[in-house]
């Protein structure tokens, strides 16, 4: 999973300050406890680092959920699920400014396309 992490000018630590404050929520804490959450999470977060920096724990938590709905409806007989989630969580916080205004409907759609093979 490409990083970008000369490119971008967040620290690791500030990522993880975003973690801390996230975890006021059980449910958004619950998430990133997943090691393939926390990992797409972190490499996403350093392309969205202002946006995710003004949302609340509790907003945070209902993208989570966002994210979960539409997850669930991969066919996971088909990808590799560890995998597949680590890419789509950072697809999904690198570009959480977009995803904020889709339903899950139209998350679903975008995680299909991000994971169709040729």
């Amino acid at each position: 999973m490409d990083s970008d992490i000369t490119e971008v000018d967040v620290s690791f630590h500030d990522i993880l300050k975003l973690v801390e404050k996230y975890s006021g929520n059980n449910t958004a804490r619950d998430w990133l406890r997943l090691g393939n959450n926390i990992v797409g999470f972190t490499v996403g977060a350093k392309r969205s680092h202002d946006y995710l920096g003004k949302i609340s724990p509790n907003q945070f938590s209902d993208f989570t959920e966002l994210f979960e709905e539409a997850f669930v409806a991969m066919n996971v007989s088909k990808i590799n699920v560890g995998k597949t989630r680590r890419e789509l969580s950072r697809l999904f916080f690198e570009k959480i400014e977009r995803f904020s205004a889709y339903d899950a409907e139209a998350v679903t759609e975008a995680f299909h396309e991000a994971t169709m093979v040729d």
